[in-house]
This record gives C-alpha cells, structure tokens and sequence, in this order.
C-alpha cells in the first residue's frame, strides 16, 4: 500500500485476496488514522473492518514559514477525505433536500419538541400577560447498524485502481440507498428505525372515496402543499417533495386540468427536472413503490419540511471490511466480499410539517 492517510476499496480487497487480515496490510500512517478514528466509539462497541470518515475534521492550527513576527498565519492545513465517503453523502437525497445531518455521535442524542404553539394577545398597558403551560417532547436517535454488501469477483480485483470509482459509487450508493429507505419506512422493530411514514403526527391525504387508492392528481399535489404550508403553518423554507421514479413518471403523464377536449399541459413538465410546482424535488428509488390500499399496490408522495427531519451517524464514518468468500475448506470461488457498516437512525421532530399521500397508484 502507498503512503495515502486512507488505503483504497481494491487494495482492501487484494489484502483479503491475499488470505491476510486488511489492516495488517495498511501503512504505519494509516494504522495511527484508524486508531484516532477508532477512539471515537465506546470501548465495548467499536465494530470490525477499515473506518473511512464521510469527512476528517482538523484544528486549523496556522503556522507561518519564518520565525519573522506577522508571518505566523496565513498557511492552508490540507484535508485528506476518503472518496467513499464522498460518494455515500452525493447519494443522500434527503441530505439535498435539507434533512440536518448529525455526524460523530457517541451516545443517545436527544431534541427539544415543543408540543404546544405560543399564542399572543393583545393587552392593556398595565396587564400581566396570560400565563402559559409551555410543555416539551423529546424525539430520541438511538443507533441501529446497517450494512450493505458487494461481491467482487477475482478477475475485477486485479484491475486495480482502475476499479477503485466503481467500488467506492457501488458500495457508497448501496449504503445511501439503504439508509434513506430505513429513514423513509423504516419498520421501527426488527433493529430499524422508524420511519417517516410511520412516524406518529404526520398529515395523511388519501383518495376523497373509498380505500383503494387513486391516481395522483393536480388537487391532490395542492392539498399536499396545503397542509404544510397552511395547516402546519411551516412557511416554504426547506419544503420539497420526495417520491419515486415510478410516481414522476405518471406525474408526467398527467394533465394538470383533465377537461375533455382540452388539451392540458402535464402536472411535471417536459422542462423541469428537479423541481415540482416550484418547489425542489428528491427522486429516489428509497421511496416506497410497494405499499397497499385495498387490494392495490400503491406508492407514496411526501411532502415537507425537510430541516425537521434529523439522520444520525454515529462514530467517524463507514466501516469496511473485505472477506474473502470459502464455500469449503477446498472451494474457493474466487469472490471477495465487501461489506460496508454505519451506525444511524433517522427521525421528524416536527412531525405535522410532513404531508403524505402513501395510496397513489402509478404505472
């Protein structure tokens, strides 16, 4: 290995490939990286393989290149951040959506919620205000471990680092995908999160007859916005919506005043990709495709604000291990697997800012 302060995917993988442990393959500077990275989990719960921090953090401690006084400062400290980690926050839709990202936890990390609004009142000038019962919730981030997995084959690995962009998006993707779909309908049981879909106090528009489910519509994308911006009275700030590409694509396909005989442009236009009736959009396969409403299958559109909901990262970053995979003692199948680990929860503090419709049916 090169003297790089993070070793690479594939040079993980040759290690394993070589029936010896990774991190005995790493330099002496990365050997003292993942020591400084290791420090920052509790004893009893650090887990296997490499750590790759999502970014290294480093007191700007300027020194300047003389012993001249007033050339002490000035000097740039570089940082040194391993691309998978940059490939796992690219593929955060909810991070661009405006979701707040908790990173380094140690522990349970706990947020106010306030339960009741502050109401005003106009007063006499000598008339004490009208006390009230001003009263907090709490909504708790606990980790949960998840893990994604890639094989790779023999005949890959000995490419070299001419692989190392395709590992790092495939496993970094993986990971996201993962993550966000625990976020969005996470089952809250089974060691997942709870997901927004789930989350107790969101407003929920379904079809106006029946419980089979309907198309989505212009009126029902307004009802949507209505109830975040008028109900919950959240104002625009860091609203968007988040659906599938299954749901964009009849979003396309809809016209937005369905008239006979009148030609209606379409809900999404041809013209716009990331953003729908002005507000910024997250497609995502995490979105769930394979929900119910009577007997049909149905998807989700989710509209709200996004800076009330908080994913939690515990420790410095991804863990990675590469394990060379032995079917038997005399079968070596030539694959090596890579597994990639965080720690992470998800959760609403506000939960009335996020409006969903889960019965849509789409094609």
């Amino acid at each position: 290995m090169n003297s790089r302060k993070f070793p690479w995917l594939y040079e993980l993988g040759q290690s394993a490939r070589s029936a010896i442990s990774a991190d005995r393959g790493m330099t002496h500077e990365q050997n003292v990286a993942q020591a400084e990275l290791r420090e920052q989990f509790p004893t009893d719960n650090r887990p296997n393989g490499v750590a790759l921090p999502w970014y290294e953090g480093r007191a700007l401690t300027a020194t300047g290149t003389t012993s001249t006084t007033g050339d002490q400062g000035a000097m740039t400290i570089g940082m040194d951040v391993p691309d998978i980690g940059l490939a796992f926050r690219d593929a955060l839709v909810l991070a661009r959506l405006g979701a707040q990202i908790h990173g380094g936890l140690r522990a349970n990390a706990e947020f106010p919620r306030e339960k009741p609004g502050i109401v005003a009142s106009w007063l006499p000038e000598n008339t004490a205000a009208t006390e009230a019962d001003f009263t907090f919730g709490q909504l708790t981030l606990v980790a949960h471990r998840i893990s994604a997995l890639l094989d790779v084959t023999d005949q890959l690995l000995i490419q070299g680092a001419g692989i190392e962009a395709f590992l790092r998006r495939a496993l970094g993707g993986a990971l996201a995908e993962a993550v966000q779909a625990a976020a969005i309908s996470g089952a809250g049981s089974s060691n997942q999160p709870t997901g927004l879909l789930i989350a107790s106090g969101t407003q929920t528009i379904t079809a106006a007859t029946g419980n089979q489910g309907s198309a989505p519509t212009y009126v029902d994308l307004q009802a949507l916005e209505f109830a975040v911006t008028g109900t919950a009275k959240s104002g625009q700030a860091n609203t968007g919506w988040l659906l599938s590409p299954k749901v964009r694509k009849t979003l396309r396909n809809t016209p937005t005043f369905p008239l006979s005989g009148v030609t209606s442009y379409p809900v999404w236009g041809h013209n716009t990709a990331d953003t729908l009736l002005g507000y910024p959009v997250g497609v995502t396969t995490a979105a769930p495709d394979n929900l119910t409403a009577g007997a049909n299958t149905t998807s989700a559109i989710v509209f709200g604000k996004w800076s009330e909901m908080h994913l939690g990262f515990w420790g410095p970053g991804i863990f990675v291990e590469a394990i060379r995979i032995v079917s038997s003692p005399s079968n070596f199948p030539g694959i090596t697997r890579f597994v990639a680990s965080c720690y992470f929860d998800a959760g609403v503090r506000t939960p009335n800012v996020f409006a969903i419709k889960p019965d849509c049916i789409v094609s």
